[in-house]
């Protein structure tokens, strides 16, 4: 399989992740919907302000008279409002689905470290005779952990801002449509840097890894 074809490694990851949310989905999905609902606030969170800009400054400008200062009055109160509220909501969504997403990926993580752990008791005594056992150590701690982070803290987050690009872009595309296009020529840009030092990241935590393995085994040997 040549590197082209070779999938991710948040895919495999996923991959390995997936079978072990059994149990799990509906406290995964209730993560899932409380960060969609978030991301929805953090679109309808701009326009309280664009009321004001819109309504109140030019009124200001212009000089109001007695009934207009009441409707300015009346205007920034219910933005004041609609403010608080819209944060408010979101920070409880965000609340939710970062202790749905630590719940599920914790259960997650407890599932494979036993299950790494009963394949390497279940590995021949060659194998273990030309493996240092820190190594297999920070593979049963480290790197289950990692997984975790990588399936929690990157990718439901990454889906997240998705989202939230898909609905900011859309909004964009309604209210300025040359403005969108100007935003988006810079995405191809983005994609091929990401491109490029993706590869990169993920061979440097490699060699991170291989070589905290090596300083766990000298610990361990030489305690």
């Amino acid at each position: 399989m040549t590197a082209a074809q070779r999938p991710s490694a948040l895919r495999r990851s996923l991959s390995v992740c997936r079978p072990h949310l059994a149990g799990n989905g509906w406290i995964a999905g209730g993560g899932l919907a409380a960060m969609l609902f978030e991301v929805a606030m953090r679109l309808v969170e701009p326009w309280p302000v664009r009321a004001v800009v819109d309504g109140v400054i030019p009124a200001t400008v212009e000089g109001p008279t007695a009934g207009a200062g009441g409707n300015v009055t009346r205007t920034v109160t219910i933005a004041a409002i609609a403010t608080v509220a819209v944060v408010g909501l979101r920070a409880l969504a965000s609340f939710a689905s970062t202790v749905a997403f630590a719940v599920a990926g914790s259960r997650v993580t407890s599932r494979l470290r036993a299950q790494a752990f009963d394949h390497v008791l279940g590995l021949s005594m060659r194998f273990h005779d030309r493996t240092r056992p820190g190594d297999l150590v920070v593979r049963l701690t480290g790197d289950v952990q990692r997984l975790q982070e990588v399936t929690v803290s990157a990718a439901l987050p990454l889906l997240g801002n998705v989202a939230l690009f898909v609905g900011m872009v859309s909004v964009m595309v309604w209210l300025d449509p040359v403005l969108a296009l100007a935003v988006l020529a810079v995405v191809p840009l983005f994609t091929i840097s990401g491109r490029k030092s993706g590869g990169r990241i993920t061979e440097a935590s490699r060699e991170q890894r291989r070589n905290e393995g090596a300083i766990a085994s000298t610990a361990a040997e030489s305690l």
